[in-house]
């Protein structure tokens, strides 16, 4: 199965989030929160929907939520 990805890569004081999505045609998804090398949320499955990684202490005052 071929798998498509993508990720992003964010600096928030000393801490360095990446974000990361994986997906294929087939409906497989697969998305990963790092924060410092560290995976802090994984999800993934079949026709997976679009998720939220709301966390208060990675959103700055004023700033949209991750």
């Amino acid at each position: 199965m071929k798998m498509l990805g993508q990720a992003w890569l964010y600096r928030i004081g000393n801490t360095l989030v990446r974000v990361e999505n994986v997906f294929a045609w087939s409906g497989w998804c697969q998305e990963r929160l790092r924060v410092n090398d560290e995976t802090a949320h994984e999800a993934y499955g079949w026709f997976g929907t679009r998720r939220d990684f709301n966390e208060d202490w990675l959103t700055p005052p004023g700033e949209g939520v991750l």
